[in-house]
This record gives C-alpha cells, structure tokens and sequence, in this order.
C-alpha cells in the first residue's frame, strides 16, 4: 500500500468515526444544524480525497451521502431515524471499503452492487423531482421510445434548468439542435459543476467540457451562490453541457467526475417542443412561404430545390438560412424528413396556436383570456399573457430589421393594447417595443422586488455570445429612452459602494500554524524501546558504584558514580514520562464507539437504553486502551441482554421505561478505573449459584459454603452463562470469562457488585500504563525475581516458631489478620530450605481475593523496568507475566502471583 494512500485511510476513518458519532447524537438529541455541518464536512472531505484513488464505488457513496447532508443543511428535507440508519449503513460500509483497501483483498467489481444499491437509497430520500447525479443516472435504453424521431407524441418535460437554458439560445443555435436531434436518436444534458477545489487535483473543467464525445455546445456560468469568501483558486464554474454521443463514451468520459454532474436525455420529440414556435414563425416569413407549401405537400426533390434557391438568396447569418439548410440535409433521409412533416402539420389545430400571432391568427377568445380582468398595474399578467408578449416582441423585433411583413404590425398593436388594457391608438414597432419592455420591468418587480439584489452571473457560451435583441433595436431607434436606464445602471455602483474600512479591521489575523504532529505509531514504540535501553543502563550504574568500591577500594569515584547516577536518574525519568505522555491517549478514543453499540443492541431487543458517558478526558497507554476496547464491549452487551429490563417490565417494577447504563473513567494514582453501571435487574446470588452447580461449574458442598460475594465471581468461570437460551449476543459462556482473563493480562483486576431489582456494577482497576514498571525485586535460592509493586502490601521478617500450622497450612497472624503462607522454592519447583534460619522473610501481596504471604530468601530493592513479554518456549509459562533486563546483565522474571497459586 502507498504511503498515500495509507494516510488516506488513516484520515478518513477519523472523519468517518466523527461523522458516525455525530449522526448518533442527532438521532438522540434531534436535529442540530452544527452537528449537520460537521458530517457534512466530514463526508466532503472522504469524497474530495477519494477522487486521488481509482476507487471510483467508494466516491459515489460518498458523494450519495454528501448529497443527502447538503439537503438536510438546506433544510430541503427533514430529518428522520430511517434517514439516519441508512446513513449510518453507508458509513460502515465506506469503513468496510476502507479494511478491504488496508488489506489489499478489495475488488472493485465486487464494490459496484452494494454502493450502487445503497446510493439509491441515499438518493431515493431526496427530491424525486431532482434529476439524477452521477453514475446513478438512467442509462440510455435504445427502445425507449418507440414513435419515430420527430413525431410530436407527449412528452415528458425537460428539467427546468434544460428547458430554460435551450430558450435562452439565439436562433441559429437552437436550429442546429434540433437538426441534430433530427440525426440522432436522443441527445444527453449534463449539467456539470466542478467541486470548488478541482483545481488543486489538476482537473481543467473548461477542457473536460470541450472533450465530451459528440460535443455540440456548452455554456458556461458563474455559480449563482458562493459559500464563503471568493478565492481566486477555487473554481465557481456552472456548466451546461449537450452531446450526441451514445452513453458509454459519455460514461466513460465523465467516469472520474462521479457526483459532479446531472444527467438526462433529451429525446427529438422534447427538442421539438422547445422549437415549434421558433419553427412555426421562420414558416411564416415571405421567404419561405414557397417551401411551407412544399413540406406539406411535395416530395423530397422539390423541397431541396427550393432549400437550396433560399439558401443562395438569404443572409447565411441568419435562421431563415440555418432551417433551410437544415431542411435541405434532411431530404438526403425520406424517413426523417416524412417523420419531420407528420409532426409538423399532423395536428393542425395545434401547429396553428404554436405559431406567432400575427394578423389574424389570434383570436378574440385567446386575447380575451391572456388580458387581466384587473388593471396590469395593481398585478402581475398571467402566463399565457407574458407568453403572447414575448411572441409579439419578436415579430416587432423582426419588423425593426426589416426581415417581416409590415402589415402584421396592426394586428400587433391590437393584441397588445387588449392584453395591456391600453387604448387602441396607432403606435410605431419601436414604441410597441418599448411598451413591452416597461410592462416586463413591472410585471419583474412585482415578482421579485429584491432583484436588485441579486447579482447576475457571467455568461461565456461556445455559441457566438448573444446580446438581447431587445435592447439592440431599442438602442438603434430610440438612444433618449434608455438613458433613464443607463443613468440608474450607473448609480448602482455608487449607492453599493461599501463603507472604508479601518486599517485594523482589514488587517488580515495571522495564520495560526498547526500545531498538531501525526506520527506513525511504530516510531513511538521504537522510541520507547530506546527508552528501555537507557533505563537498563542506568540501572548498571548502583552496581558500577559497589564494584568500585568493593573490587578497587575507591570510595571517591563509588561517590562520585553515585552522585552521577542520581542525575542520569532524574533525567531519564523525565525522558520516560515525556515518552509516555505521547504514547497516552484519552478513553474517549474508545468510549465513542459505544454509543452505536448500545443504540443497534437496544433496538435489536426492543428495549430503550440510556448511554451516559463520564471521564473521557481521562488518559491511558494507547496500546492498553486497545486491548481494553473487547472487554468493554462484553461488558456493555452483558448489562444490555441480562441487565436492562424490558420496557413492560420495567414499568411493571415501578422504574423508568427507559434503562440507564453509565460508561465512567476515574484516575486514581497510578491507575484509571473504569466502572460499567446499570439500573437493571441486577443478579441474584442464589440462582447464580444454583446454575453454577447445574452446569458442573462448583461442587454441592461448594453450593453450601460460599457466601453470596464468593457466587458473583461465578459469573467469570469458563464455560458459565446465565441464559437459558444461546442467541447471537450471549449464552456461550465464553464472554465474562474472557473479560477476566483480558483485564488481567493487562496487569489490572476486575471488581463487581450486584443489588437485585437495583443493577449491576462492574469495576476495572487498570494500570495507567505498561510502558514502565515498578517492581520489587527479591531472591530465591539465589535467583533473582520480581513481582509489581502495585500488588505489594508490605515485608516482614519472622521467626519461624511465629508461623503457625492450620489444617496442614502455614498461617502468620500480622495485626491480628490471617495471613496464608506459600513457599515460593516450592511453587517455582526449588528443593526446600532443611536448615534452620533465624529469621524468615515474608512478602505480603494482595492477589485480589485476600493478601498471601510469600516465603522467599532474600529482598532487594525496588527497581524502574520495562517489562517485555515471554516468547517462544517460555510463552506458555503464564506464571511468569514478562521479563526484564537489570543493570548487571541478569534476566529477571517477573512473577504473576495468582497465576502462579493456582498452578496449586
């Protein structure tokens, strides 16, 4: 694996847990816009670097789920538990993705079904209306549409950003879109947006575009909202894009660019619609009056013929030119051409309406309907009525050029002034213009009076960039009537102008350098064995010092090493606890797991469950908290399956349907405890010990003798479980056993106390690191071995007639307490001591269940150790918890106390 792409991953499974975490509280707490932001935040940045990777399955569910958080941030969509789970889904998912990545077994073939599966499901809880993104766009099916191209069968309307786009063209260019839909079976649209920060991945969208396969035009916009402050190196383009490519090089083309587009087809049938009254009005003009009689009634060779004479007599600039050459191409293809004449004089009726409204073309009904009943100032006109004034306005326009037929300007004037409720008075194509256009600035700022506000975006098409034919021929008759309009333009820029701004306030603040460093965790381990190594030299230094004095007779330079040792002492101390600190983690890098855990149990058991959480700022050993993680789990899962009652039940017992477990990290010296609380059933000694005697775990006579403490330890013997039935979740018998034995090869002990019908609680004494050990040393038939300090009680030294014999054991009372003896020759298989000593020394230990006293020859002092683990032939010794290295040389082991008595 790259070192890249292994800092990817180690980057966005901390995103994905934040996000996770995050999404848990929103489904606990309800919806919190910030709590959005940030997995929103998250999941955008999971897709932004993914796009580095060819792992294309992984960008789109990443991009399905950034879609989703960004219309829940746009308050487009509520929130809901089912919208949580399937994000909750997706994420463990993108988790799963990323282990397959970590181990090398990923197969994206075997990727593209689940993430496309989910994707949809993601989408399916956005806007139905909202074409689809992406890979998850409909691919092209060839029979869809089973009317030939042309016929003006219904159709589905286009997206409104497509349909408003291709009415925005000028004519020549939605001329040449419909001839091409004319030659192809269907076009594509893509709506492509750039991620702002394309740039820094080396992306060029303005190329992206311009390489489509089967480009026919594109235009390209400034994106009309912009998060943020502008910066010059993110890219703000909005790009929309046609082509007559078929879908696979288009996929393919745009593969790298998952969730930057929109895609949808365009059929001829929808081509035409957008066309039919500019089609409908070029039929109407003198020119081509001959060739609208030939495409109804004569044949292929008469209509060429006739393209062909208009094509040599017209501005080639111009649309009359552009159909007819269009025309003229058509006839190469009879089927085409018929297909083209069916839709366009099949429906007679229908053609009649679409075409402009010119002299009596409209009828006194129509005017009737499209004119306000009200006067147009006290509202805004209708639809049908803007539709009919934009119709006039071209022609009016067209009569300006001097391209139309001056007696339609009569007809013109009529309609106007019954649908703008003017008085019928002659009035000139200029002045007709200009009554449109005031009637347009009225009827815009009764819709939207905070316009003025918005600034347009900048518009670059490949098509010649098109001025409003509008404005131009109102500027060639009457220069005075837009001056009012030039001068407000020109005020605009003055009254926006912001105030100065102090030189404090637009000092820019300084840039905080980051402060944190990530280090792989290998060279933190390589530096803490380093570590070790200097605290094994510095305890050579004490015997250096007793050999100079004993073997050379200098008691100066034996003073001097010592003074010198004392320093090093210090500084390695130091060094020890600067190293640990870095290796020390807070438990909530453990902590946030749970609360998914206990919300997915909870639900499984249709119980309600409360996770409270306290101490997560405490520290531990990162390697000591990971080992910590499973018996965590066994724990929390034990209190959810056999603690918390069901709802019924708990309502029955007078609590609180809902059940409270509370997670708590306390430092306490040198060590942190972790306490598991609930408020369940809690467990009830005699039927522990009860089931323990079914299952064979004590003997009858034990039945009868331990106390009610002594049969909560049951609960930790092998092979022990409490339900009665084996499920998913318990009734192996292997959990509670395995929590033990976990948490004391960590060097801690686990305590637990139980009230029936009041809860359980579970105590776990840890050390707060296995990095540095303090231990005790002391001598057995001259070897040397050790034992942790944190297990030390006390030393003593004893005749041996104050040993006293009970039932065949050696007992020593210290302090009026009972303190059980064991000989360590015996135990670590030595042969016994036979003469007699004056006196006998005692290590006192507290094993957990009570304080032992062991017999051994000689103490020696305290020591600093890095304790390392036993390997190969001596791993299965577990009497022994690990080794050391001493100063001299010597190798010494370390003694795991209650594993070493119960070898007896």
């Amino acid at each position: 694996m790259s070192e890249l792409l292994d800092t990817f991953i180690g980057e966005s499974r901390e995103n994905l847990e934040s996000a996770s975490q995050e999404l848990i509280t929103l489904q606990t707490n309800g919806y919190d816009a910030k709590a959005v932001d940030t997995i929103f935040r998250d999941i955008h940045t999971i897709k932004g670097s993914s796009d580095l990777f060819d792992i294309k399955p992984l960008t789109r569910l990443a991009h399905a789920s950034e879609d989703l958080l960004d219309c829940l941030r746009a308050s487009e969509i509520p929130f809901s538990d089912e919208l949580g789970d399937v994000l909750l889904e997706s994420f463990d998912q993108i988790s799963t993705f990323f282990d397959e990545l970590e181990a090398g077994t990923h197969q994206l073939s075997q990727w593209e079904g689940v993430s496309a599966e989910l994707a949809g499901r993601l989408r399916n809880f956005m806007n139905t209306t909202d074409a689809p993104s992406g890979n998850e766009a409909t691919q092209p099916v060839e029979n869809a549409v089973e009317a030939p191209a042309g016929i003006a069968a219904p159709v589905a309307a286009l997206p409104e950003t497509a349909a408003n786009w291709l009415s925005s063209m000028s004519d020549t260019a939605r001329l040449t879109l419909f001839f091409k839909s004319q030659e192809s079976t269907r076009l594509h649209y893509f709506h492509y947006t750039p991620d702002a920060d394309c740039f820094f991945r080396g992306e060029d969208p303005f190329n992206v575009s311009l390489a489509t396969p089967g480009f026919i035009t594109h235009t390209i916009t400034r994106k009309s909202h912009v998060e943020g402050p502008e910066d010059v190196f993110l890219c703000h383009l909005d790009i929309l894009l046609l082509s007559s490519a078929d879908w696979d090089s288009l996929s393919s083309h745009f593969a790298y660019y998952e969730g930057q587009y929109e895609h949808t087809q365009i059929s001829a049938e929808q081509v035409y619609q957008q066309c039919a009254p500019l089609i409908s009005q070029i039929l109407n003009e003198e020119e081509v009056e001959t060739l609208a009689q030939a495409l109804e009634n004569e044949g292929p060779e008469q209509i060429a013929r006739i393209c062909n004479f208009v094509c040599a007599s017209t501005n080639p600039d111009s649309a009359v030119w552009q159909f007819c050459a269009g025309i003229e191409r058509l006839t190469e293809n009879p089927a085409m051409l018929s297909a083209f004449c069916q839709c366009l004089f099949a429906t007679p009726d229908t053609a009649q309406t679409e075409e402009t409204p010119v002299a009596d073309d409209v009828s006194e009904e129509s005017i009737a309907e499209a004119a306000p009943t009200q006067p147009a100032e006290s509202e805004g006109l209708s639809e049908n009525a803007l539709a009919m004034l934009k119709q006039q306005e071209t022609v009016l326009i067209r009569l300006i050029d001097g391209r139309g037929n001056q007696g339609a300007l009569a007809s013109i004037n009529l309609i106007v002034s019954r649908i703008l409720n003017l008085d019928i008075v002659d009035r000139t194509p200029e002045d007709l213009l200009r009554v449109i256009a005031s009637e347009g600035e009225q009827n815009d700022s009764q819709e939207a009076p905070d316009a003025t506000d918005i600034q347009a975006p900048a518009v670059a098409d490949t098509e010649a960039p098109v001025a409003s034919e509008q404005a131009a021929a109102i500027d060639d008759v009457s220069a005075s009537a837009n001056k009012p309009v030039a001068e407000a333009t020109q005020a605009e820029p003055a009254e926006a102008k912001p105030e100065p701004v102090s030189e404090t306030s637009a000092k820019p603040a300084e840039r905080q350098v980051p402060r944190t460093l990530k280090v792989n965790q290998e060279k933190i381990d390589y530096l803490m064995d380093l570590v070790g190594e200097l605290t094994v030299a510095k305890n050579s230094l004490p015997y250096l010092a007793r050999q100079a004095e004993e073997d050379g007779g200098s008691r100066k330079l034996s003073k001097q090493i010592k003074s010198h040792f004392t320093i090093v002492n210090r500084l390695t101390e130091e060094l020890q606890s600067a190293v640990l600190q870095i290796r020390m983690v807070p438990v909530s890098h453990v902590f946030q797991r749970y609360p998914r855990l206990v919300r997915d149990l909870a639900r499984k058991l249709n119980k309600k469950i409360e996770l409270e959480m306290q101490g997560e700022d405490t520290e531990f050993d990162k390697n000591l908290i990971e080992s910590l993680s499973e018996p965590l789990i066994h724990l929390l899962r034990n209190s959810i399956d056999h603690g918390i009652e069901a709802p019924a039940d708990r309502l029955a017992a007078g609590k609180n349907e809902s059940g409270c477990i509370q997670l708590i990290a306390t430092p306490q010296d040198d060590n942190v405890v972790i306490e598991i609380r609930d408020d369940g059933k809690g467990i009830d000694p005699a039927k522990i010990k009860m089931l323990a005697y079914q299952k064979g775990v004590i003997t009858e006579s034990q039945l009868e003798s331990i106390n009610d403490e002594e049969a909560l330890q049951l609960i930790f013997a092998p092979g022990f479980s409490t339900s009665e039935q084996v499920s998913d979740l318990s009734g192996r018998g292997v959990g509670m056993d395995a929590v033990k034995t976990m948490v004391t090869q960590a060097g801690g002990h686990i305590e637990m106390q139980s009230e029936v019908g009041k809860g359980t609680q579970f105590r776990l004494v840890l050390p707060q690191t296995m990095s540095v050990n303090r231990v005790m040393m002391f001598e057995v038939n001259e070897q040397m071995f050790g034992v942790s300090m944190d297990s030390v009680v006390e030393t003593v030294k004893v005749r041996p007639d104050e040993i006293q014999q009970i039932k065949n054991h050696q007992v020593l009372v210290i302090r009026d307490k009972l303190v059980p003896l064991h000989d360590l020759r015996e135990y670590l298989g030595f042969e016994l001591q036979t003469q007699n000593v004056e006196e006998q020394s005692i290590l006192v230990v507290n094993t957990g269940n009570g304080d032992m006293g062991l017999v051994i020859d000689k103490f020696h002092e305290g020591i600093d150790v890095i304790q390392k683990p036993l390997e190969g032939v001596m791993a299965g010794y577990s009497h022994f918890s690990g080794t050391a290295l001493l100063g001299d040389g010597r190798v010494l082991l370390i003694v795991n106390v209650p594993e070493l008595l119960s070898c007896r």
